[in-house]
Parts: structure tokens; C-alpha cells; sequence
């Protein structure tokens, strides 16, 4: 790791357990979209959730 921003993204990869893999993206555009798909995806899976549970809960 060379910069800062190596550092986050590889904190990144790990804290989210979508790991490094064999095809990772190596421009910064690359990695902030990956980013943002792994941020949007956990939001939609929580607020699924989040609905189906006060579904159940009245």
C-alpha cells in the first residue's frame, strides 16, 4: 500500500467481506462505483428487511 486511499480501499474490501478476488477494480473511478454498489445493495437488503419486520410486527 502506497497512498491513503490504497489503505481505505483495501480496509474497505475487507470490513465489507466482499474480499479482493481474482477481477478487482485498480482506478479510482472503478473502486468509488464499486463503493457506492456495495453501500446501495446493503441498503436496500436493510430496508427490505426493515419492511418485511413491521409487516410482521403488527
Amino acid at each position: 500500500m502506497l497512498s491513503y486511499a490504497n489503505a481505505c480501499w483495501a480496509l474497505q474490501m475487507s470490513a465489507s467481506t466482499i474480499g479482493f478476488g481474482d477481477f478487482y477494480p485498480v482506478s479510482q473511478g472503478g473502486r468509488i462505483i464499486v463503493a457506492l454498489m456495495f453501500y446501495i445493495g446493503v441498503r436496500i437488503v436493510g430496508f427490505i428487511g426493515a419492511q418485511i419486520d413491521s409487516k410482521m410486527l403488527r
